[in-house]
């Protein structure tokens, strides 16, 4: 089972990453909320009092394989709820994927579908 604190990092790193100079759109915003509370269970002071935290804080707390795939999934999720599409936050994606030591097949199919929506 995955400590409070990775579940914590996990939402600040993802706080960090929809954050394109806007906090992350609405629905972004929403949507991590919902990841927060429903699926993590975090109570929502908490959610409320949790501050981002970037990529190389986040590769520090969680270390564990399964747990670095989970955010990455999550922020591709969020990647796609953002409209107008930003270049910056595929960016940063990429970034923290690389600096989680993520790579290969599971980033090109993030990457394919972020490209497919952003045509969409």
């Amino acid at each position: 089972m995955s400590s409070k604190l990775h579940l914590h990092s996990i939402v600040s790193g993802l706080k960090d990453l929809i954050d394109c100079g806007d906090h992350g759109t609405e629905e972004q915003n929403n949507v991590l909320k919902a990841f927060a509370l429903g699926i993590f269970k975090i109570p929502i002071e908490a959610y409320n009092n949790l501050e981002s935290i970037n990529q190389q804080q986040l590769a520090k707390v969680v270390v564990e394989p399964f747990l670095r795939r989970r955010h990455i999934q999550l922020a591709v999720m969020l990647e796609l709820c953002r409209h107008p599409k930003s270049h910056q936050q595929l960016s940063k994606l990429e970034s923290s994927a690389e600096q989680l030591g993520l790579s290969g097949n599971a980033l090109t199919v993030c990457r394919t579908m972020i490209d497919a929506s952003a045509l969409e």
